[in-house]
């Protein structure tokens, strides 16, 4: 199996940096005084780390402030809003100039009824993901995460059960739920209100009129209770806040269900809804290890209280070197269990000093920012004094550097890079503004895939076939081509034409076929459809849906070739049901 990993850094924590960005409408003209915020959202908690006006151009610089290194994964999102506008941009790389496309606000309205068929007056409806079509698919958005800033109120239905959502992003699809005290919960389309798993067709365009959203009663739940408690120093016993308490299954240890807190700034946490059992509760990067505890019982409705002491633990130092040439390796993070990561040094390339608790441990390093691999290391740390000498060899990472530069020859900042391969596609990354990009694969064996390349702003793409040599670096340029269009007509077996069939071009990449929802498009009433932002010279395939009709037979779904700068026809045969 092979890991992923896309890392652009712009240079040492608690710097002061400058993220440079435009926003744009969706006729790529600017957006001037949009309120362009900067949003760190990781799993429950969003901070605001800065915001900007867009100027008239529809620039906008903001400064912030880099975070520390995290093993926690956090996503950055751009949202820039006004009373008429609203835009949500994922950030992939900090060094590149963003781009977020602004909509015009629109609603979504109509009625919430029981399991029996009769409005409820007084459920409350609010958006809960918000799903954007994009050249490598779809973006999911949980809208928990960006409401602080979208400016998306929740509403209340009428006595008839009607409802308008207003302030939502036109362009994109939404998932509502409602929900009232007493009668259950609901979301758009099929979806089971209970489930974590988003479901495609739960979603519904913005802009629609006629939503229904029935409530279904909440499930019986077994008694649940809780614990709750704090985290503290040793000793001083200040509280330490802003940490993660994570509470596990001690009968279920492998299951990914867990219950988890941030704790508040006097350290306190309160992890609810537990089933009664045997709980290990942890504690992820605390400025100093927390010792893990186990065999804590929890009982139907009741309260656990739970101190967890965080101690100096004892001294560990070594150093991170290259398995390959014994140099050592500045800038990789050694993560202690409990702690935050420390970073190898540059001035002693590589030499660390992190902190254990006694007894037997593991040290993991992650080297993916500077194209090395991921290795752990066991250790035995005693109850008085230090550890000296530790020597961790990390292995080089297969790593793909290069540019990307548009048909002129011109580097072009902000371009989209994917790699595709027959394991599937990895994360999309982001050129910086000198058009450069970095992407990391761990792996031990060399690999032939497919890169994507993509810019949003010109519509200009290219794909490339390339074998990359494992644990070492690649270097890759890559050249965008004009984009290709398509056009075509879907009939039915007597040749006449089919109207408001959906069409979704599938790029073959890697051995994979990749939905490009972006370019999506349906037939109008004469059965015709076009398609524009395609890649020259590949290979596209087709989905063909529409009511009464059996899917497109494999074989007739591929397009011809498509040339940059040209528009390919071809005909498509639905048989009826």
């Amino acid at each position: 199996m092979v890991f992923y990993t896309a890392i652009f850094l712009p240079g040492p924590a608690c710097a002061t940096w400058t993220l440079s960005g435009i926003a744009v409408n969706s006729a790529a003209a600017p957006v001037s005084g949009a309120q362009v915020t900067l949003l760190r959202s990781k799993r429950q908690t969003s901070i605001v780390a800065g915001k900007a006006a867009a100027g008239p151009d529809g620039g906008f610089k903001i400064l912030y402030e880099r975070p520390e290194r995290t093993i926690i994964p956090a996503t950055t999102y751009l949202i820039a809003s006004s009373n008429e506008f609203l835009g949500i941009e994922t950030v992939n790389n900090l060094l590149a100039t963003q781009r977020v496309v602004c909509h015009p606000r629109a609603s979504i309205s109509g009625t919430v009824k029981d399991s029996e068929g009769r409005p409820v007056g007084g459920a409350e409806v609010s958006p809960d993901f918000l799903i954007w079509n994009t050249f490598f698919g779809q973006e999911y958005i949980h809208y928990r995460k960006v409401a602080s800033v979208a400016g998306v109120k929740p509403t209340v239905t009428d006595e008839q059960g009607g409802f308008t959502l207003r302030g939502l992003p036109a362009g994109c699809s939404v998932c509502l739920r409602a929900s009232k005290d007493g009668l259950g919960s609901g979301v758009t389309g099929s979806g089971d209100p209970g489930s974590r798993v988003f479901r495609l067709e739960s979603a519904v365009p913005v802009g629609a009129v006629d939503v229904a959203i029935i409530l279904k009663p909440e499930s019986a739940k077994a008694p649940a209770g809780c614990i709750k408690g704090r985290v503290i120093e040793q000793y001083s016993e200040r509280p330490i806040s802003g940490v993660e308490v994570v509470a596990a299954d001690m009968q279920n240890p492998n299951s990914s269900t867990r219950a988890r807190a941030t704790t508040q700034p006097d350290g306190s946490f309160q992890l609810d809804g537990l089933p009664a059992g045997e709980y290990a509760v942890s504690v992820l990067e605390s400025r100093k290890p927390v010792q893990l505890e186990t065999d804590v019982q929890v009982s139907e409705n009741g309260t656990t209280e739970l101190t967890l002491f965080a101690i100096p633990g004892r001294i560990v130092r070594g150093q991170v070197i290259d398995d390959n040439t014994g140099r050592g390796v500045p800038g990789v993070m050694v993560i202690a269990p409990g702690s935050k990561p420390v970073v190898t040094e540059a001035l002693m390339p590589g030499f660390f000093v992190a902190r254990m608790l006694p007894g037997p441990g593991v040290l993991l390093v992650i080297g993916d920012e500077q194209g090395y691999g991921r290795v752990s290391q066991e250790l035995d740390v005693p109850e008085t004094g230090k550890v000296a000498g530790v020597t961790i060899k990390l292995p080089r990472a297969t790593t793909i550097r290069g540019t990307i530069k548009d048909s002129s020859g011109k580097l072009v900042d902000g371009a989209l890079l994917r790699i595709v391969s027959p394991d599937g596609p990895s994360d999309t990354v982001q050129a910086d503004s000198k058009g450069y990009c970095m992407l990391t694969l761990q792996g031990s064996a060399d690999i032939t895939c497919d890169l994507i390349a993509y810019d949003r702003a010109t519509g200009e793409g290219a794909i490339q076939s390339v074998t990359l040599a494992a644990r070492n670096t690649n270097l890759v340029d890559m050249t965008l081509g004009p984009a290709a269009r398509f056009s075509g007509f879907v009939k039915d077996d007597t040749g006449k034409p089919i109207s408001g069939a959906g069409v979704v071009p599938m790029l073959e990449a890697g051995g994979c076929r990749i939905y490009s929802m972006h370019n999506q498009a349906g037939t109008d009433a004469s059965g015709r459809f076009t398609m524009d932002g395609l890649i020259a010279g590949a290979t596209y395939f087709v989905r063909i849906e529409a009511d009464g009709y059996e899917a497109l037979p494999l074989g007739k779904d591929v397009l011809p070739e498509l040339k940059s700068g040209e528009t390919a026809f071809a005909e498509f045969t639905l048989r009826r049901v």
